[in-house]
């Protein structure tokens, strides 16, 4: 089955809502979760002092060109005595102003595990992020939504219009007849 240009705009249009609706729910929920942990190290946050073992810089493939990682390896202590050992992944400018040795940490007293050095990992940005994302992605859906339901409501019966019978305005136009053995070669004269 071939699809006209109208019906494969309205499958086009369908499909990009689809996705922009799986866009704008995904990162709804992503920036709930980032919410999530940000109440948490608020609500729960237990400030003590970490220490940057070592910081490493990884060179990663050439696909893209040369990549460049920065890491920092982070120990920290809970108030219970446990020690966490964390490497965080962080921007050039965080690594070059960061250096080895003592350093705040917060960190979520029922998740030991889930911490924040000030000015290094921060969750603000992220939950930012994803709203705009969220934001912009219901905007199109909504844009996309419209689209669709005009396409849908000036779509029509479809197929080609039916053909009307009407009767040629102005002298009949025939098809000349057909000669007649003998008759090739001879001129009829035009009376005047």
């Amino acid at each position: 089955m071939k699809l006209s240009i109208r019906d494969q705009v309205i499958l086009s249009a369908a499909i990009m809502l689809l996705l922009s609706l799986m866009l704008t729910l995904g990162a709804y929920v992503a920036g709930g979760e980032v919410r999530e942990r940000a109440a948490a190290l608020a609500s729960e946050g237990v400030a003590v002092t970490g220490k940057i073992t070592k910081k490493f810089e990884r060179f990663g493939g050439v696909v893209n060109g040369p990549k460049y990682t920065w890491w920092l390896d982070l120990s920290y202590a809970t108030t219970d005595g446990e020690v966490h050992k964390e490497t965080v992944k962080v921007d050039k400018s965080t690594y070059d102003e960061t250096a080895v040795g003592p350093v705040p940490v917060t960190y979520v007293r029922s998740r030991p595990g889930e911490f924040y050095i000030a000015g290094r990992n921060h969750y603000g940005t992220d939950d930012e992020i994803l709203a705009a994302m969220s934001f912009y992605a219901a905007i199109v859906s909504v844009a996309l939504f419209v689209a669709l339901v005009a396409l849908l409501l000036t779509r029509g019966g479809g197929g080609s219009p039916p053909a009307r019978n009407r009767e040629p305005s102005g002298p009949r136009v025939g098809i000349a007849s057909r000669k007649q053995p003998g008759e090739f070669g001879v001129r009829q004269s035009r009376a005047r």
